[in-house]
């Protein structure tokens, strides 16, 4: 068992190095690449994808909508705080302070209540009656000659007995006017029926006091009096003075001054009100009970307490309240709506990303590998940006000095369009940036989604502007720092400026490391998640592009030593494509890769290529057209081998199946020809068995390798070539290209395709150009050569001597 078992681990070493060395080429257990071609010829996946897109933007916006930091139930008044809590939405909570204020402010508003006292009420009227009878006694009994004596405890015969006799005339005239109408009797029992306040009751309460009486029947008065219009004894006195004339003048003689004083007397300075406190006090707990709740406003990203802070009982209340909220919030019947409305907007935003895609950029949309990977990016920059969120709320419960209403400043937002821009060019990022932004926006603050996402798109197209044209990972590293920072910076400076007018130093120097954070996390970021795509994906990146450019490369290496002469025909080939590239616009890396490893195949049998056996026989005589014709067609598929062999690029592989498209092989055609005539052969010879078997170019790019690789070799064959035979034979091949219908499929212009023809004529005539012969010395013995005689050689002269 253990003997097989070792066999089979040696065999599996030796094929993996022979595998390495490039001797076999095993067939893998799992081809990604034939997986992907079979899923690119479905529209499945494109769907599957947006719905995906779709399913996460809904459910992050759900989840965002009813994340909150759980209540602290666990915390006691006195006890320090454990963490900061900023608000997680809007909500009302129950103000203490404001509520007790608010109590206290009802209780006095509350009228205080007095009982009339009703046997005190009777002995005011019976001393009144008792005084008016002792003067009306004391005067008869002095006109009959005799004297009035009271009695030592009778206060009222004891006050007529000392009165003046001015004095006994007021009386007297009261009793007068007794018998005749009793008006001042009714007077006096009114004033006590509407209560007289004690002289201490009134001083000791404030003058805007409600005072309402209550009878001895229990009724209580519908109108309320102040303090201030309850009469004491004193004001009683008076205003009984004051009805002997009928008179309402408030300075009254010294006669009636001395009647009033009596009047107060027999009052007696309590009156004949007594204070209800059991009746004032029900009165008062009744409108305190009245006011339940003092509500006062929390906004979203509001501090709710301060690691630190003493718990107090306001804060557990407004703990208490803010978690009545979100359970309020919870509930299915406010989930429905939200969760509906999110649905709703991520079906709007990815419908308009998708119709913005197939009409700007219908090469992502009709590759489903393509809109995998864009749908892949977006999805995780949204779940980037979610747990982002997350992340900077723990953040600031730990920390007193970041302001939770700088969430925005710490989402990496600029992160999709960064990516993109590297891997799909400027217009895919710009719409990707959009869509990432307004979902990201809705998550941070639902209020404010129009701002947010308008600077998340600010941001994500500056960024995908300074990055797209990055030539290495250092530079794209830097740029994305370099235009993140400030911008995220910038344009969420008003944040700083909402809960003061001058923001304090240490909140600008928080909102500068956030945006510092910002950017280096989404370089970082950036720099793993495009090695990851490279490496699953096989993303041509300029920056992966610029590594192929490497002439260290394995396979650059192996065709260097090999296959020279191919090695030598690709560098002029990369030359020319890069050059006219750069004249149409076009990316000059992608053609330079391309270029530098479109006959990569010919490593297979490198002797049956001319451009590598100029010093032995031509490995194609012995062999019918038919045969030549394979070789050489094979030398396509056996490109494509190594570079899945070697993992290569989406562009590299395009140059290999693109760069002869399905053109003829017109020598050994015309050949197959040539000898069925000589021989007189009835077999017909079939043009599809002299074609090659790949696709005609799509990009510009791949269209300039083909038109290069043609005329390169071409010139290559010139005897003596010049700049008029160049040209000839850029525009007979350009022609021949076009009429054969090579160039249908390309994306590329009529102008354009001039631009590149002339750029070719330039840069092949440089190379052509002739040179000087150098001169060597002659033999000894060897006559000098004629230096009046002379050829041409390319476009220079030489002495004949020296021509070869």
């Amino acid at each position: 068992m253990f003997s097989s078992l070792k066999q089979f681990l040696t065999r599996y070493r030796a094929r993996r190095e022979l595998r390495r060395k490039g001797v076999i080429n095993s067939k893998p257990w799992f081809d990604l690449e034939q997986f992907g071609n079979a899923l690119d010829r479905s529209s499945a996946p494109a769907v599957v994808m947006l719905v995906m897109v779709w399913a996460v933007s809904s459910v992050l916006l759900s989840m965002a909508a009813q994340k909150q930091l759980k209540d602290p139930g666990d915390w006691v008044v006195g006890q320090k705080a454990t963490r900061t809590i900023h608000a997680s939405r809007d909500f009302q909570y129950n103000d203490l302070e404001e509520l007790a204020a608010k109590r206290r402010e009802a209780a006095e508003e509350q009228p205080e209540f007095f009982r009339i006292n009703t046997e005190r009420s009777k002995q005011i009227l019976n001393r009144i009656q008792e005084l008016l009878q002792a003067a009306e006694q004391r005067l008869r009994m002095e006109r009959d000659g005799g004297k009035f004596t009271p009695e030592a405890d009778n206060l009222p015969a004891r006050l007529a007995a000392e009165a003046s006799p001015e004095l006994l005339d007021q009386l007297e005239k009261i009793n007068a006017l007794e018998r005749e109408s009793g008006d001042f009797k009714r007077t006096l029992a009114t004033m006590l029926a509407q209560g007289v306040i004690g002289a201490s009751d009134k001083s000791g309460r404030n003058v805007g006091r409600k005072i309402r009486t209550v009878d001895q029947n229990n009724r209580i008065s519908l109108v309320e009096r102040t303090v201030l219009e309850l009469p004491d004894p004193d004001a009683a006195g008076r205003r009984l003075a004051r009805s002997v004339s009928h008179s309402t003048n408030e300075d009254l003689p010294p006669v009636r001054r001395q009647l009033a004083a009596l009047f107060t007397q027999l009052i007696g300075p309590e009156g004949n009100l007594d204070f209800d406190a059991a009746r004032t006090e029900a009165g008062r707990s009744a409108a305190q009970a009245a006011i339940t709740e003092s509500l006062r406003a929390k906004s979203r990203g509001d501090l709710l307490v301060t690691k630190g802070d003493r718990v107090t009982p306001q804060m557990l209340q407004m703990f208490q309240d803010y978690s009545r909220a979100e359970d309020d919030a919870a509930n299915i019947d406010a989930e429905l709506p939200i969760l509906f409305q999110n649905m709703v907007w991520s079906l709007v935003l990815v419908i308009f990303a998708a119709f913005y895609l197939h009409h700007l950029h219908p090469d992502v949309v009709r590759v489903n590998k393509r809109i995998t990977l864009v749908a892949l990016v977006v999805i995780l920059s949204l779940l980037i940006n979610y747990y982002s969120l997350g992340l900077f709320s723990y953040l600031v419960s730990e920390n007193n000095f970041i302001n939770n209403s700088l969430a925005v400043i710490a989402v990496p937002a600029a992160l999709v369009a960064v990516l993109l821009s590297v891997i799909f060019g400027y217009r895919v990022a710009l719409c990707a940036g959009f869509f990432v932004a307004s979902i990201t926006a809705m998550m941070v603050t639902p209020e404010r989604t129009f701002d947010l996402a308008l600077k998340g798109m600010v941001i994500s197209s500056l960024a995908a502007l300074a990055v797209r044209s990055s030539t290495n990972y250092r530079s794209y590293f830097f740029r994305i720092v370099v235009s993140v920072f400030p911008l995220t910076f910038v344009l969420n400076l008003n944040l700083l400026f909402w809960e003061r007018s001058i923001p304090h130093l240490q909140e600008v120097l928080v909102a500068l490391s956030l945006a510092f954070t910002n950017a280096f996390v989404t370089g970082i970021l950036a720099l793993l998640l495009i090695f990851l795509f490279e490496i699953v994906f096989n993303v041509s990146t300029n920056m992966a592009l610029m590594v192929l450019c490497d002439y260290n490369h394995p396979l650059l290496e192996r065709l260097k030593r090999e296959a020279p002469g191919t090695f030598f025909h690709s560098l002029m080939v990369a030359t020319l494509v890069e050059d006219a590239a750069r004249e149409i616009g076009a990316n000059p890396l992608k053609a330079k890769a391309g270029a530098l490893f479109h006959d990569i195949g010919k490593l297979s049998m490198p002797q049956y290529f001319t451009e590598n056996n100029l010093d032995s026989a031509n490995q194609h005589l012995n062999l019918n057209p038919q045969m030549s014709s394979i070789i050489i067609r094979d030398h396509v598929k056996e490109g494509l081998a190594l570079a899945r062999q070697y993992r290569m690029c989406r562009t590299v592989r395009d140059a290999i199946s693109q760069h002869h498209g399905n053109d003829l092989v017109h020598y050994f055609y015309a050949k197959a020809l040539a000898d069925k005539r000589r021989e007189s052969s009835t077999a017909p010879v079939l043009e599809s068995q002299f074609r090659y078997g790949g696709q005609p170019p799509r990009d510009k790019e791949m269209a300039i390798i083909s038109l290069a690789d043609a005329c390169e070799a071409a010139c290559r064959s010139l005897d003596k070539p010049s700049a008029a035979k160049i040209e000839q034979v850029v525009d007979d091949i350009f022609l021949k290209r076009y009429q054969d219908g090579q160039l249908n499929r390309a994306d590329i212009t009529l102008a354009e395709l001039d631009k590149v023809r002339q750029s070719f004529i330039n840069t092949l005539i440089s190379m052509k150009h002739g040179r000087i012969a150098y001169q060597r010395e002659p033999a000894q013995g060897e006559p000098a050569a004629n230096e009046a005689s002379e050829q041409l050689v390319g476009d220079q002269t030489v002495p004949p001597a020296e021509t070869k």
